[in-house]
């Protein structure tokens, strides 16, 4: 006996899955991405097809992958077991929509995407030998929306990661055909800007260390004098343009945890390419200010040229604390007096950064939400390794779904301008000591629970495997545009009104567990005000 039957894109499928709800459908508007699965189950071969009328579908096998460090001590209960320690993650399209099924217990990804308004229905349809199965999956399309303004979503983009992986070299021609895959993937799946490696980022590397340099801009010193070459940002600026990016992420001028040094810039001086700033350089020198001072009115004459003054934003130094406040407020000082014209923010979790005018605009802890919200003109959370606890959202391994997904309905509630993620392919371990194979180390070396660094893995021909959290992701920030529409129908009081009634007084810590509940309304926000 075979079975074949859709499921909801929340639920996670193991070999020893049982029986699980059928998932009926969704209502998505015309040009939105919907998301199911399809749960097999018996003895194979069989051979399966999707068909419909007036949609466009796309079918994926998840493939699993080793989990290592999956549950932080002192967690919250809101994880999932994850059976032989492994999790369906990276997602494998499927040529055609046929897929050769061996038997067993087996996931696939499904996406689906209405032409028209209307109801329309994908079938499945598995035929293995003298046994036939089918299923079908209701898809019910609204008209689509005026596009809304889109919000700052970035998650960092590792130049080095993918250089180190494939072993090309940066900026060679098999580099910009990789990064621009990559890259399209990412906005493809809710990111809209690109962090922009000017100079090497400072980013995960342990003190004294460095990673390979992917340095955008090319800089001379001859007989002291400074000059820049911008040949390669134009280039990478055209690129992120062409593949949907919206903004671009400056990368930091000082080092992480503080802004104690620079980041390494290496340059030709007197014809001989060198480092000329690195972690022996005092972030307070009047040398590397001067190199600052020099670069400022080139780089931005440069922005202005690309019509991009309104789409670039920048960085001092990667989550400071309150023992390092007096030196980063120097290096933050500097940045200011030379960028104060762009937007400035930093990744921080004390208040005291922006009530002392330190931080202009604050990227927030999550589990610090609370403290910033309303006090603050651009609300921008972020979640990394450290948001495990408390019911807060996040993407690894082993958390439900639904915990990432959540996260959409909770920037519109707090009715947030951005989101910041640290690892969308950081293929490293911590610090950056060596590179790691994502198809088979998953935590960073165990420093980050599994998931935590990054969304996407490296497919032979050059181009991004999606994954199950970074589609859940994307869906959330569906949600949230979906949220936004509703805005513009009925008023914001009235969609805040419908996210109460039908889930809760939700908060970053609070919000309901029940799959189908949150789904409903998912369908509902899509409906709502349409008459």
């Amino acid at each position: 006996m075979i079975e074949a039957y859709f499921v909801s894109p929340l639920e996670k499928i193991f070999p020893d899955s049982g029986s699980l709800p059928v998932f009926p459908g969704m209502t998505v508007s015309v040009g939105e991405t919907g998301c199911a699965q399809i749960l097999l189950r018996g003895d194979g071969p069989a051979e399966l097809r999707l068909d419909g009328d007036g949609l466009e579908s796309w079918l994926f096998t998840q493939k699993f992958i080793p989990a290592g460090y999956a549950y932080p001590e002192n967690r919250d209960d809101f994880y999932v077991d994850l059976p032989g320690g492994a999790c369906p993650d990276c997602l494998v399209p499927v040529p055609g929509q046929t897929f050769a099924w061996n038997g067993g217990t087996e996931g696939l990804w499904v996406r689906v995407r209405a032409r028209e308004p209307g109801e329309n229905t994908l079938v499945l349809t598995l035929n293995g030998g003298a046994e036939r199965t089918t299923a079908e999956l209701r898809i019910r399309a609204v008209p689509a929306d005026p596009p809304c303004e889109k919000i700052f979503v970035t998650d960092w983009f590792h130049c080095d990661c993918l250089c180190n992986y494939y072993g090309f070299e940066p900026f060679d021609d098999r580099f910009w055909t990789t990064v621009a895959s990559f890259v399209k993937t990412a906005t493809n799946h809710g990111v809209t800007a690109l962090l922009t490696p000017t100079f090497t980022p400072p980013l995960d590397t342990a003190v004294g260390g460095e990673r390979k340099t992917v340095q955008l801009i090319g800089v001379e010193l001859v007989g002291g004098r400074y000059s820049f070459d911008f040949t390669q940002l134009g280039r990478w600026f055209d690129m992120g343009l062409e593949n949907g990016e919206e903004f671009f992420e400056i990368a930091h001028f000082f080092t992480q945890w503080g802004a104690a040094h620079a980041p390494k810039v290496v340059a030709r001086v007197d014809g001989v390419e060198k480092r000329i700033f690195g972690w022996e350089t005092d972030s307070a020198g009047e040398e590397y200010a001067a190199f600052l001072r020099a670069l400022a009115p080139e780089l931005k004459r440069f922005i202005a040229e690309k019509g991009l003054t309104e789409k670039c934003v920048f960085h001092v130094s990667d989550e400071p604390g309150v023992d390092n406040i007096e030196t980063y407020a120097k290096a933050s000082a500097l940045v200011h007096e030379l960028f104060g014209e762009f937007m400035i923010i930093d990744a921080l979790s004390d208040f005291e950064f922006y009530e002392k005018g330190i931080v202009t605009t604050p990227v927030v802890a999550e589990n610090r939400i609370e403290s910033f919200a309303g006090r603050v003109k651009d609300l921008i959370p972020y979640y990394c390794c450290g948001q495990y606890n408390d019911l807060m959202p996040n993407r690894f391994f082993a958390m439900p779904s639904l915990r990432n997904r959540i996260l959409g309905v909770l920037l519109y509630k707090y009715d947030c301008s951005g989101f910041l993620h640290w690892g969308y392919n950081f293929w490293n371990t911590q610090g950056s000591i060596r590179s790691v194979d994502p198809f088979a180390e998953a935590d960073a070396g165990g420093a980050f629970p599994a998931g935590d660094s990054y969304s996407v893995y490296p497919a032979p021909d050059g181009t991004a495997y999606s994954s199950t959290r970074l589609e859940v992701f994307s869906q959330g920030m569906s949600d949230f545009y979906a949220l936004r529409a509703a805005e513009k129908r009925v008023g914001r009081e009235a969609v805040l009104g419908l996210i109460k009634d039908r889930l809760g007084d939700i908060c970053f810590s609070s919000y309901p567990r029940d799959d189908a509940r949150f789904l409903a309304f998912c369908d509902e926000i899509r409906e709502v005000g349409r008459g």
